[in-house]
């Protein structure tokens, strides 16, 4: 009878693959080499176009869209700052327009956004992890990091 090799095994070892490959991409995806710099602009005024030049809006090939966002000082308001509140529901509205003018294409449904804080958001992706990972994946997995060195022992991969 021959020996079974590793691919035998194959969904167990995809996953544990998978697990190990995802995180090493985390480990590597999550070192900042430093601080990152302060905003310069307010994030509301950071989405808005820049005014298209007239050698763009007199182009024959149709209506001319800027897409890049202007971070010119004139667009920025002197009262924003990076605390002021922001209307989250219009800036997705804003955005939602340009895409619509970059598409050229009425959109078939306008729909309402559903704005999430920080806690919701880790409310609904622990909910989802939870669901996605049994607990003797997570298990075999964290063993198989641990093995490998690439998570110190100890460390519960299920609290990452």
């Amino acid at each position: 009878m021959p020996r079974p090799t590793p691919w035998g095994r194959s969904a167990r070892f995809r996953r544990t693959v998978a697990a190990v490959s995802i995180a090493a991409l985390l480990v590597a995806a999550c070192g900042s080499p430093g601080p990152s710099p302060a905003p310069s602009a307010s994030p509301a005024s950071a989405l808005s176009p820049a005014p298209a030049s007239s050698a763009a809006t007199s182009t024959p090939a149709g209506p001319s869209v800027n897409p890049s966002p202007s971070l010119s000082p004139a667009s920025a308001s002197p009262a924003a700052s990076p605390a002021a509140p922001v209307d989250e529901a219009a800036v997705y509205r804003q955005i939602e327009d340009q895409v619509i003018a970059l598409r050229g294409l009425p959109a078939k449904q306008r729909l309402e956004p559903t704005i999430l804080d920080e806690a919701q958001l880790r409310v609904r992706i622990e909910a989802q992890f939870r669901a996605e990972n049994p607990p003797a994946e997570i298990a075999a997995s964290q063993a198989t990091l641990v093995a490998m060195g690439l998570l110190p022992a100890g460390t519960s991969l299920a609290d990452l």
